[in-house]
């Protein structure tokens, strides 16, 4: 019979500082906020643990949390949060402020974070949207996404389909970014399984204005757009 060796007590407080520090740099690299289904997922752990560990950073004042009905905690990180964080990002990232969350958002920024573990781990390196601002561009991803391979995605989570004129805007700034090197392609994620509707609705777009001048799309700027269902992204050796 083989006997599992015991963690001593300081290797045990060595493991959940790790995890804590796990969470915050996740936080403070422009999440912002999360759930507690989410961070158990991040630190591989059941969610009622990870809340455990939750209530442990909001007493020393790194995190704060919101409670959204009988089913929704909402975990952020506080100024102080900020400060301890050693993550580049953490300058840009925005503070959590409980009472400011849209409602209507807040499951399009879980599906983002959800999309985000399934990339890292498979290899993939992450840029949440909110540390995107402020750099120029002319369409400002949900997420930039760098495959292992060093392909760059710019990605965007569709919980909803928009109407073809908000799509023939989007779809030449999407185009302009790419034509300078902010990205290579866009890639559309929808959450409930409906990729092909999302890819059929941006295709009904049959040109669009760039510069004043009617530009009709072709299928070189159509290869620069991919779709896929959430749970299916991405491909183990893929980059879509």
């Amino acid at each position: 019979m083989t006997t599992i060796p015991r963690m001593s007590h300081a290797e045990i407080q060595a493991r959940a500082a790790a995890k804590e520090k796990l969470v915050v740099e996740f936080l403070a690299s422009g999440e912002v906020y999360t759930s507690p289904a989410i961070l158990g997922a991040l630190l591989g752990l059941h969610p009622r643990r990870a809340h455990d560990l939750v209530q442990r950073l909001v007493r020393d004042g790194l995190l704060a949390t919101e409670r959204l009905g009988p089913k929704l905690l909402l975990v952020g990180i506080t100024p102080m949060g900020l400060a301890y964080s050693e993550h580049p990002a953490a300058v840009r990232c925005p503070r959590f402020e409980p009472g400011r969350q849209s409602p209507q958002f807040i499951e399009h920024h879980l599906d983002t974070q959800r999309a985000r573990l399934q990339a890292e781990a498979l290899g993939w390196t992450w840029e949440a949207g909110k540390v995107l601002y402020g750099r120029g561009w002319n369409k400002v991803p949900d997420a930039l996404a760098i495959s292992p391979a060093g392909e760059r995605l710019a990605i965007e989570i569709e919980r909803t389909i928009k109407t073809g004129l908000r799509y023939s805007q989007i779809i030449p700034a999407a185009l302009r970014d790419i034509k300078v090197g902010r990205y290579d392609r866009v890639q559309y994620l929808s959450p409930q399984g409906r990729a092909d509707a999302v890819a059929r609705a941006l295709r009904r777009v049959e040109a669009v204005k760039v510069g004043g001048e009617n530009v009709r799309l072709t299928d070189a700027h159509w290869a620069r757009f991919a779709f896929a269902n959430l749970a299916d992204w991405p491909t183990a050796g893929a980059s879509t």
